[in-house]
């Protein structure tokens, strides 16, 4: 009888990527089923007292609703984790949760828990509680890698969800935030109209020189084929700098669209230079050599 239970209890979890407490499973199928379904290894203790079925125990769905459980009722997922689930970055190894509490027990490799002394306004993702999109932006930022920290805060402001204030009043509400000077001058660039990180680094590091001061940042043009906005755009030479070349549009589809906008800006005897992420964080001077030569020549 306990074999045959511990095998439906291990079915029910394998439909679903959450977690149980230990005592929640023995009051559902009893004590004996329980200790068979472990004993088989068809269900996995992910942390002390939580329990997932063991094709799920890698899983991010798995291990953040475990990661919940262990933590407590006021616990919120955080981070790229909260970032992934909103669609702002890849889905994370690491685990990461707020709790107002913190936590003094020894985390798995996978789960980091941390203090904030405010309340993170949530939503549900089934029965997980992550921060709402904005706290999900600024978290994540801590903990991104380098070149992709500011990728979640430019897919918050370019859903409609949230604007760049938005961002601000969270990162005022957290007193310590890695890289809080760089967060502030990333928000202040997509309040300024920025639409992507390379736009942000090539017009702070790479053109930011007195050289460059008759460039116009973010400018709309009107064509007969559309309304596009330049990053940056010389009147004088009649000459387009776009910081969002062939490192950021890789797709097939980004790529043609790429090609029709500066067809149709050519149109109207405007030339377009595309640098791409390599070359602008690995060849700065020959971008700012590149386009002092192409707007001398059109001028």
């Amino acid at each position: 009888m306990a074999n045959r239970t511990a095998l439906e209890l291990a079915e029910v979890l394998r439909r679903e990527p959450c977690a149980w407490s230990s005592s929640a499973l023995a009051d559902r199928w009893g004590r004996a089923a329980f200790r068979a379904a472990t004993r088989r290894g068809q269900i996995t203790r992910i942390v002390p007292g939580i329990y997932v079925a063991s094709e799920h125990s890698l899983s991010f769905a798995a291990r953040s609703h475990a990661a919940l459980l262990w933590c407590g009722p006021e616990s919120v997922i955080v981070g790229q984790g909260a970032a992934s689930v909103w669609g702002l970055c890849d889905v994370p190894e690491l685990v990461e949760i707020a709790t107002p509490y913190g936590s003094n027990h020894a985390c798995p490799s996978w789960l980091r828990v941390r203090r904030l002394p405010v309340p993170v306004p949530h939503a549900l993702w089934g029965p997980r509680r992550v921060a709402r999109t904005d706290w999900a932006a600024v978290t994540a930022y801590a903990t991104a890698p380098l070149r992709a920290r500011d990728r979640a805060l430019y897919r918050a402001a370019q859903s409609g969800k949230v604007s760049a204030a938005d961002l601000q009043n969270v990162a005022l509400q957290l007193p310590r935030i890695r890289g809080r000077t760089h967060l502030n001058q990333v928000l202040a660039a997509i309040e300024a109209g920025s639409e992507s990180h390379l736009e942000s680094v090539g017009l702070r590091t790479v053109f930011n020189t007195a050289e460059f001061s008759e460039f116009v940042r973010q400018h709309w043009i009107r064509t007969r084929a559309g309304n596009y906005r330049l990053d940056m755009f010389h009147p004088a030479s009649r000459t387009a700098v776009e910081l969002d070349g062939a490192g950021t549009h890789g797709e097939p589809s980004d790529r043609q669209r790429d090609i029709t906008r500066d067809a149709n800006v050519a149109a109207e005897g405007i030339l377009t230079l595309r640098l791409s992420t390599a070359d602008i964080y690995d060849r700065a001077s020959w971008c700012r050599e590149v386009v002092k030569r192409t707007t001398a020549a059109r001028s």
